[in-house]
């Protein structure tokens, strides 16, 4: 029995080693299965089986072609400027296509209002800058590289003054109001530039008048020609502290600022260096005597390089243009700030798409397309912009004597909400004999009358 029971027992401990060899082989075989679907070819098999199609690597959906509608002037789209040969790139950049809309030149900012006020709005639109076109109010803000290129009077011009946002693309070149001068005339009479204050100033006109010459050639039968005087050499006077906030807000008449009246009065002091019948001359008599070495210079601007070019070929090369000032401690360069650019109502139905096209508008090889044909200083730092010789004499003076560039005497003043009238019958009626504050005092009651009836915050 003793033998039985121990070979029973010796049967049972067999057949328990041989269940647990299995149970181990089981587990050998299932752990090698896991091993094996580690391995490169079986991760990719149980990936792909087991991933979702919603994470299924995708391209980016292409966006459907939009078309913009786009709204200027007829006269921007029909006299040679770049903005259809822009577009023209655009569209096959894009895909996307730009209907353009033009109307007539004297009714294009009341059809535009009319647009605002219906909200059958353009997605975009090319202007004027500044507010005196259309309020900043409904504009959306335009955001780019460009953007952080402007300089600082064209940023000054597109941004909307409530939120500091910037809500227009300039696309103009910069052109200067500035001094006409003979190089040679100044040479012989021992004259160095640049002109840095008024004394320089009148010191160069007693200096260019000892050689027989008038210093300064006025065409002064239509008034605004001497205004200039003050729109560019009044500049130091804008800038003094409360003068434009008080002139602008109407708390002060011009003449009851100090400064302003002796700006006035140093008009008036240049007198004498005027050629004698400057009170007849009209505008279009030209600047003749001036590349004839008759007269030193003359204020005006940039837009006379054409003109002399074709009328003085041998002479044009002997004058150019510098800044002037009425100011004792500042000269700057002055340009216009109020010439083409884009803007995107905040009612557009592809504002989005819109403000993405004048973004690569802006691109700097673009932009040089856009500008076509115009010729100017750059609005926008380090962009390639062609210049006429006067216009290059003129940044590298200012470049190398630390000139700024600036608005108008006006311009920082009054901005585009306050209109200034008649400015140019101050400076005629000076001249013509009537006092300085007179003169003032009468001006300001004809731009008082004005901002009076159309409500201007102040008046």
């Amino acid at each position: 029995m003793i033998t039985v029971k121990r070979q029973l027992k010796s049967i049972t401990a067999i057949l328990l080693v041989l269940s647990l060899m299995f149970l181990i082989a089981c587990g050998s075989n299932s752990a090698n299965n896991a091993d094996s679907s580690s391995s490169p070819a079986a991760t990719e098999t149980t990936k792909a089986s087991e991933t979702p199609a919603s994470e299924t690597p995708t391209t980016a959906p292409k966006k459907d072609p939009v078309t913009l509608t786009f709204a200027t002037y007829n006269e921007w789209m029909t006299q040679g400027t770049g903005m259809e040969e822009v577009f023209k790139l655009y569209e096959a950049a894009t895909g996307n296509k730009i209907k353009v809309e033009i109307y007539p030149n004297d009714q294009f900012i009341n059809i535009l209002k009319a647009k605002f006020a219906t909200g059958d709005v353009p997605d975009f639109y090319a202007m004027n800058a500044g507010e005196n076109g259309m309020p900043y109010a409904n504009l959306e803000e335009l955001t780019g590289p460009w953007v952080d290129k402007m300089v600082e009077p064209v940023r000054k011009k597109v941004t909307r003054s409530a939120d500091g946002k910037v809500v227009m693309a300039y696309f103009s070149p910069l052109g200067y109001y500035a001094a006409v001068y003979n190089k040679k005339v100044f040479a012989d009479a021992g004259v160095k530039l640049p002109l840095m204050n008024y004394d320089q100033l009148v010191e160069a006109c007693k200096a260019i008048q000892k050689l027989g010459i008038d210093p300064i050639y006025l065409m002064g039968k239509e008034n605004w020609t001497a205004a200039l005087f003050s729109y560019i050499g009044g500049v130091e006077v804008a800038n003094l502290p409360g003068v434009a906030e008080k002139l602008a807000t109407n708390q002060a008449k011009p003449s009851d600022i100090p400064e302003y009246v002796e700006m006035a009065n140093r008009i008036l002091a240049l007198k004498p260096y005027f050629n004698k019948d400057f009170m007849s001359v009209p505008l279009a008599a030209g600047i003749g005597p001036v590349a004839e070495g008759k007269a030193a210079m003359t204020v005006m601007g940039d837009w006379y390089y054409d003109e002399i070019l074709k009328e003085y070929p041998d002479k044009v090369g002997d004058l150019s243009i510098m800044p002037i000032t009425l100011g004792d401690n500042f000269v700057s360069g002055v340009a216009t700030y109020d010439q083409h650019a884009f803007a995107v109502p905040s009612a557009a139905k592809n504002k989005e798409a819109a403000k993405e096209a004048i973004n690569f508008f802006m691109e700097p090889d673009n932009f040089k397309v856009l500008i076509k044909p115009y010729k100017g200083a750059t609005p926008l730092e380090g962009y390639d912009v062609e210049m006429s010789p006067w216009q290059q004499e003129m940044a590298d003076m200012m470049k190398q004597n630390n000139i700024p560039l600036t608005e108008t005497n006006f311009s920082i003043i009054f901005g585009d909400t306050v209109d200034f009238g008649p400015i140019g019958q101050v400076y005629q009626e000076i001249l013509a004999g009537k006092s300085s504050k007179a003169a003032l005092d009468d001006w300001y009651k004809e731009y008082a009358k004005i901002n009076k009836a159309k409500q201007t915050p102040g008046f």
